[in-house]
């Protein structure tokens, strides 16, 4: 058996939160990644780590093929209209309503 101290990383491994209010403050934005989707081949997404009330949840959005360059239409075009954000760092600390999606995934509402 390992020695317990090795196993002190489980402790940050939390339960997701059950969100009763779905708004929170964006934390964190973390880097761009590429993942590879069933329908649509390989696709870069970026996550917003937000800090609610019963503790934090990850949103996240696909980004358009021509990022940084965002459309009016894009996901995260209309985030950052709907927030008043010039640039994606002025999103950080902004308090953001949040919804799901089909697959019960945490979204920050654009509309």
């Amino acid at each position: 058996m390992e020695n317990q101290k090795d196993l002190d990383w489980l402790n940050n491994v939390k339960a997701p939160a059950e969100l009763t209010e779905m708004k929170g403050t964006v934390a964190r934005i973390l880097q761009p990644r590429e993942v590879k989707t069933k329908d649509y081949g390989v696709r870069k997404i970026i996550e917003f780590v937000i800090e609610c009330r019963e503790g934090q949840v990850i949103a996240a959005e696909f980004l358009p093929d021509q990022f940084p360059v965002l459309t009016l239409r894009s996901n995260l075009g209309k985030i950052l209209r709907k927030y008043k954000c010039r640039t994606l760092r002025d999103l950080l600390g902004k308090e953001v309503e949040l919804e799901t999606s089909g697959q019960d995934n945490v979204k920050i509402k654009k509309k």
